[in-house]
C-alpha cells in the first residue's frame, strides 16, 4: 500500500490537512514544491488541488491506497497541528507563525517548544534545521521526574491526539550582535511522507556597554556606547560642544573645558607662569604649551621632565674621558682621572715609563708596558750562557739555572756526565730470552736465537712453521723452545740436516718371502714372488 501526504506549513496552531496531491520535488532542495496560501504562509502542497493521475473519493481530497487487487481505497487524511510555546507542555501558542526568540543576551539558555499532534496515527522520522545556529531535539517528560526532559529517539510513532514536543535552543557559540534565521524541518519520509517547515528567528544581543552601530554583522558589536562621544548611551547619540571638551562617561554626555583650559571661553592656562606645574625645582625647566606644559630636564639629568634623575654619563658612555682614565659620576656631571701607569688631565692621559726608575732586582730586565711594566728574568738556558755539559740538560730557575745529566748518564752535569751501563747494573728492561747491549747513554735489547721480538718482548720462533729451518727435505722438522730438531724420515738415515736412503734389500732388513725378489726403492723396498710362486711378495706359495 502506498500513501502520499502533501506538505503544509502554517503558523500559530499549524493545521496540516494532507489532501491528495501529486508529489513534485523542488530541484534545489529535493522537498515538495511550496506555494502561497491565502494566509501568506508557505505550503508544501495544495489541499484543493486534485491529482489527475489518481482518483479521489472525498470533497477534501484523499490519498490513494493501492491494494494488491488493484482497487483504489481512500486513505484517511491526517490533520497535523503544530503549536509554538515558550515552555514545555505549555498550552498557550505564540501568535507569530514562526519559532521566534526575539533579542536574547549572549550565551542565553532560552528555549522554545513546538507541540506536534495529529488527529490520526502518524510517524515522525526527522527533526532538524538547515544550519548549526540552533539545536533541536524531540523530548518527553521523565515519568519519575516530570521536571526532567529526556530525548525521544527517531523514528517514533505518534498516536491520534498524542502530543510530541520538539525543543529548540540557540547554539552557545553565537557571537554577540548576530541576527539568526533558520528553518525547522519536521516530517516523515517514505510512503507515508509528510513534512512541515517553521521559520526560526533570533537576535543575540551585544554585551552590556557595546552595540552594533554600523550595522555590519561581520565585525559584531564594535561600538563602546559607554565612552564613544558619537554613540553615547546608544547608536547615533552624539556629544558635542562648540567651546568645550565633549566626553561620554558611563553612557552620559558631559561638557567640560579640555584639561589645560579655563573660563567661559576655555582659554589656555599658563601653568609655568602660575606655578601650578609639577616640574622638579632646580633640575628641570617648565615650558608652557597650548593646553598643557612640558618639563625638560637640565643638562646632566634625564627623565620625562616630571621626574628627572641624575644622568650617569660614565655608565651611558656619554663622557669624554681618555680611554686610559676612570670616569667617576657625580650629581649632574662627572670627573675623569688617569689610570695608574698614566699621567695627564684625565681627558688626555699618556703612558708613564716606570723602567726609568729601575724598579727590577739584579738579574732581571725591566720591560715597559702600556700603563705598567714587568721584570723579565734572564734565561741562561735560552741564551746559552750556562756551563752545562753537552750530556746534560739546562733548567732555568729564578735568577739562575741548574744542570742535570741526561737519562743514561750520571754526574754533576757541570764537570762530568758518565755513561751508566744499564746492562751491568741490571737497569735494563730486556726480556729474559734477550741479550742486553750497552751504548752511550742508553742500551738496546736483542732476542736470542730461536726467538722473535723487539728484545723487550720475545717469543719462541717456530722455525718449522715459518720454513726458516735447515732440515733435509727427507727429514721432519720438530720445533722446541728456542730452536728445533731434524729427524730423517723412515727409510732414510742421517743427522736430519743430511739424510740418505737405506737399502733394505742389501742390508737384509726387508720383509720379503724367501721365494720373493727384494727391490730397493727411495724410500723403502718392494717384494715380488719368484716365478712358480704367487702371493704379495711378503708371503709366497707355490703356484698350483
Amino acid at each position: 500500500m502506498r500513501i502520499r501526504y502533501s506538505t503544509i506549513v502554517l503558523s500559530c496552531v499549524l493545521l496540516i490537512s494532507c489532501g491528495t496531491t501529486k508529489d513534485t520535488e523542488n530541484p534545489d532542495t529535493g522537498a515538495p514544491d511550496v506555494i502561497e496560501t491565502d494566509l501568506g504562509t508557505d505550503l508544501g502542497g495544495n489541499t484543493d488541488a486534485t491529482d489527475t493521475s489518481e482518483t479521489t473519493s472525498s470533497d477534501l481530497g484523499s490519498s490513494d491506497v493501492e491494494t494488491d487487487q488493484g482497487v483504489d481505497i481512500p486513505a484517511p487524511e491526517p490533520t497535523i497541528a503544530l503549536c509554538v510555546t515558550e515552555t514545555f507542555a505549555g498550552q498557550d501558542c505564540l501568535v507569530a507563525p514562526e519559532v521566534t526568540f526575539g533579542t536574547v543576551p549572549p550565551g542565553t539558555d532560552a528555549l522554545r517548544f513546538v507541540r506536534l499532534s495529529a488527529d490520526i496515527a502518524i510517524e515522525l522520522t526527522f527533526v532538524n534545521t538547515e544550519s548549526d545556529h540552533f539545536n533541536v531535539r524531540v523530548v518527553s517528560a521523565d515519568e519519575s521526574d516530570p521536571e526532567t526532559l529526556q530525548d525521544v529517539s527517531l523514528p517514533t510513532d505518534i498516536d491520534a491526539e498524542e502530543q510530541v514536543w520538539i525543543e529548540v535552543s540557540i547554539a552557545t557559540d553565537i557571537a554577540p550582535g548576530t541576527a539568526l534565521t533558520d528553518n525547522l524541518l519536521v516530517g516523515s519520509e517514505g510512503d507515508l511522507a509528510w513534512n512541515a517547515v517553521l521559520p526560526i528567528t533570533a537576535a543575540v544581543d551585544c554585551d552590556q556597554g557595546l552595540a552594533d552601530c554600523d550595522g555590519d554583522v561581520a565585525n559584531g558589536c564594535e561600538t563602546d556606547i559607554l565612552s564613544d562621544i558619537n554613540n553615547c548611551g546608544g547608536c547615533g547619540a552624539i556629544c558635542s560642544h562648540e567651546e568645550g571638551f565633549p566626553e561620554c562617561v558611563d553612557g552620559s554626555c558631559n561638557t567640560l573645558c579640555q584639561p589645560g583650559f579655563t573660563g567661559t571661553d576655555c582659554h589656555d592656562i599658563d601653568e609655568c607662569a602660575e606655578g601650578t606645574h609639577e616640574c622638579q625645582p632646580w633640575i628641570t625647566t617648565c615650558v608652557n604649551t597650548e593646553g598643557s606644559y612640558t618639563c625638560e630636564c637640565e643638562a646632566g639629568f634625564e627623565g620625562d621632565g616630571q621626574t628627572c634623575v641624575d644622568k650617569d654619563e660614565c655608565a651611558l658612555g656619554l663622557h669624554n674621558c681618555d680611554e686610559m682614565a676612570w670616569c667617576e659620576n657625580n650629581y649632574g656631571g662627572f670627573v675623569c682621572t688617569c689610570l695608574p701607569g698614566f699621567t695627564g688631565s684625565g681627558y688626555v692621559c699618556n703612558d708613564f715609563n716606570e723602567c726609568n726608575l729601575n724598579p727590577c732586582d739584579d738579574g732581571y730586565i725591566c720591560e715597559n708596558l702600556s700603563g705598567s711594566f714587568q721584570c723579565n728574568e734572564v734565561d741562561e738556558c735560552a741564551t746559552g750562557e750556562n756551563a752545562c755539559l753537552p750530556e746534560a740538560f739546562c733548567i732555568n730557575t729564578p735568577g739562575s739555572y741548574e744542570c742535570q745529566c741526561a737519562p743514561g748518564y750520571q754526574g754533576d752535569a757541570i764537570l762530568a756526565c758518565e755513561d751508566i751501563n744499564e746492562c751491568v747494573f741490571g737497569l735494563d728492561n730486556c726480556h729474559p730470552d734477550a741479550h742486553c747491549t750497552n751504548n752511550s747513554g742508553s742500551f738496546y735489547c736483542t732476542c736470542n736465537g730461536g726467538y722473535a721480538g723487539n728484545g723487550i718482548y720475545c717469543q719462541n720462533l717456530d722455525e718449522c712453521a715459518s720454513g726458516s729451518h735447515q732440515c733435509c727435505g727427507d727429514a721432519v722438522c720438530i720445533d722446541n723452545i728456542g730452536g728445533y730438531d731434524c729427524e730423517c724420515k723412515d727409510g732414510f738415515e742421517g743427522n736430519g740436516y743430511f739424510c740418505n736412503d737405506i737399502d733394505e734389500c742389501d742390508l737384509g732388513t726387508h720383509s720379503c718371502d724367501p721365494n720373493a725378489l727384494c727391490t730397493n726403492l727411495v724410500p723403502g723396498f718392494s717384494c715380488t714372488c719368484n716365478e712358480g710362486f704367487e702371493g704379495n711378495g711378503e708371503t709366497c706359495t707355490p703356484s698350483p
